[in-house]
């Protein structure tokens, strides 16, 4: 089983695969375990596997999964000496945003658990929200809609495509804009405080403007693996953080069994297609993030497949409309 699961990460036709998946093993083992026994659990690992499944085309990739591996192990994170002064320096600045928009939300006539709700879904504020409130979530199974995460940066990566990219991404002057774009994307995570999985998916959408911009397509799990490298090497204890596990999981398993399932169901209704692939997208979340959320929370929500379906419809409509009372 062993050789079988090194074998298919080294030949999957996905470039950063293998080191992502050798840096992810690396960090762990150099976590628990002392460098001199991580090092003997890799040398039996390669006695084992190396002599079945290596092959002259591979060697490359092999030694490619030692180095990775090794830097995880050595947990080389690139935090430099300016990075927490620089967080320190930004952080007020987002918390005085962060403010503004609460209060024109209370200007605009939220308020009370409405403005809690709201201001949780936008831009993160779950102080504001009763936690009676934040326990129903959890226990329906839809408490991963109060953490910011690609829905609600694609809410943001949708009104900018739909105001900048559209417009300007086949234009001579296109890569001037590109920075604007990416202004955007990461003051909304900095005003949001920077959880894991909104920093996950700020990374894919940054790189998806990128190919956006140079007309290139660009692949799902290769994003994936492209921002859980960055974000080890920047923190090795980022794994640790349940937000990240359940991020990386959940859109793991999107890319691998959602996106193929979704392209084979072919149903003429629009309406149809459109709520059996909810239904698919929902199920196979749950199910991935399931086991780690019976480790760290102690609870399955059943219901949690059905309730997805309500209820992300009407966290979209209402992140398009609560974007739009913020703006104007």
């Amino acid at each position: 089983g062993l050789q079988s699961a090194c074998f298919f990460v080294i030949a999957v036709r996905q470039p950063l695969l293998a080191p992502a998946f050798a840096l992810i093993c690396g960090v762990a083992l150099g976590d628990r375990l002392p460098l001199r026994t991580s090092l003997m659990c890799v040398c039996a690992v390669l006695l084992v596997c190396v002599p079945c499944t290596l092959r002259w085309r591979f060697l490359r990739e092999w030694v490619v999964m030692l180095l990775w591996l090794m830097a995880g192990l050595l947990r080389v994170g690139i935090v430099a000496d300016y990075a927490p002064r620089l967080v320190e320096n930004v952080r007020p600045v987002a918390v005085q945003c962060s403010q503004v928009l609460t209060r024109r939300l209370q200007h605009a006539g939220v308020n009370d658990e409405s403005l809690g709700l709201t201001a949780s879904l936008l831009i993160g504020r779950r102080d504001l929200l009763p936690h009676g409130k934040r326990e129903a979530f959890r226990q329906t199974g839809t408490a991963h809609l109060l953490a910011l995460s690609g829905m609600h940066l694609g809410v943001l990566y949708a009104l900018i495509n739909l105001l900048i990219v559209r417009w300007v991404r086949y234009g001579r002057w296109r890569w001037y804009f590109l920075p604007v774009v990416l202004s955007i994307v990461w003051g909304y995570v900095c005003v949001a405080g920077a959880p894991q999985s909104l920093v996950r998916a700020a990374i894919m959408v940054s790189m998806l403007c990128v190919s956006s911009f140079a007309s290139r397509s660009v692949d799902l799990l290769h994003l994936l693996c492209l921002s859980a490298i960055l974000m080890l090497l920047y923190s090795p204890d980022n794994l640790w953080d349940i937000g990240f596990q359940l991020s990386f999981v959940a859109v793991f398993f999107i890319a691998i069994l959602y996106v193929p399932l979704s392209k084979v169901i072919f149903i003429r209704n629009r309406l149809l297609r459109w709520g059996v692939r909810l239904l698919l997208l929902s199920v196979v979340a749950q199910l991935a993030t399931a086991p780690l959320s019976i480790y760290w929370f102690h609870t399955f929500p059943a219901a949690g497949f059905l309730a997805s379906m309500v209820m992300v419809p009407l966290v979209s409509l209402l992140l398009y409309v609560g974007v739009a009372v913020l703006l104007f």
